[in-house]
């Protein structure tokens, strides 16, 4: 798990705080330009998007039907249909490295 003890977080630009009765949370020390790791993590350890994303987006690598990027290294090819998940109808996977 990356952590700011072990050096995957930049705390340059990032701090850790805890807001009472939601837990800690990573804040921007500054405006942050478009695409700055201030993360590294090897997996996600918790996702979650946008409802508006919900209909457009895999759930598993992230890949945008309308702007095509996403996690993956070929993000920015094609994106395949998007199938619903049939175990909570609500999330959509592309298939192309989704393992549910």
């Amino acid at each position: 798990m990356a952590t700011i003890e072990d050096g995957s977080v930049d705390q340059t630009t990032i701090y850790k705080k805890h807001i009472s009765g939601q837990g800690n949370g990573l804040f921007a020390k500054q405006d942050l330009r478009q695409a700055v790791v201030v993360l590294n993590a090897p997996t996600p350890s918790m996702v979650a998007l946008e409802t508006p994303k919900l209909s457009n987006t895999c759930y598993q690598c992230f890949r945008d039907t309308e702007t095509h990027q996403g996690l993956v290294p070929d993000a920015a090819e094609q994106v395949p249909e998007l199938k619903l998940c049939m175990g909570c109808k609500v999330v959509r996977f592309c298939g192309k490295v989704s393992k549910w």
